[in-house]
């Protein structure tokens, strides 16, 4: 997905999402390998007592903590600024303003993260659960509620026409066993 950005119009609201993982990517790197470059543990202490692993430092355990504690809040965030972002090049590309081409390689990109990870999943769940709710009101013109009905069951279409676990002869790829969360 990097090349892609590299190469098309520059949409600032992508880097968001980069920039979630490249916190997460620095502050492990910093806490597995940096830290214990600078701050090396004591000679004596090489080995806990009871074999168990080296003792940390004080930052590297604050890191480790701050990257358990907001890793799941995080990657949310990620999942929702992607299909945010999916909806940015969806508009851009009906007014002309970026690649009807960019749109097909970041819709083929969601739809992998979709079938790869829970997060993106309960993402779109939660913005059909928001969506229902608000078509649910008394108020809401029946265009608007057909209109929300119709996308629905567009996306619905499309997540079964692309579901190569269908095809393979796995059964439903995404509906199956939880994979792991990325």
């Amino acid at each position: 997905m990097a090349l892609i950005w590299l190469y098309s119009k520059p949409i600032f609201y992508a880097l968001l999402p980069f920039a979630v993982y490249s916190t997460f990517h620095f502050l492990t790197y910093l806490r597995t390998n940096l830290l214990p470059a600078i701050l090396p543990p004591p000679p004596g202490s090489a080995i806990s007592p009871g074999g168990g692993p080296k003792p940390q430092s004080a930052l590297s355990e604050f890191i480790a903590k701050f990257v358990k504690n907001n890793y799941d809040y995080s990657m949310h965030l990620v999942a929702n600024l992607e299909l945010f972002l999916w909806a940015r090049i969806f508009c851009g590309a009906i007014i002309f303003r970026n690649s009807w081409i960019l749109l097909a390689i970041y819709t083929i990109f969601l739809r992998t993260r979709y079938s790869q990870s829970v997060f993106i999943r309960e993402a779109l769940k939660g913005i059909e659960v928001r969506g229902n709710a608000l078509t649910a009101d008394n108020n809401i013109p029946d265009g608007v509620k057909s209109a929300w009905n119709t996308m629905k069951s567009s996306v619905r279409s499309f997540g079964e026409f692309t579901d190569l676990g269908r095809y393979l002869g796995g059964g439903g790829g995404s509906s199956g066993v939880p994979k792991k969360a990325q």
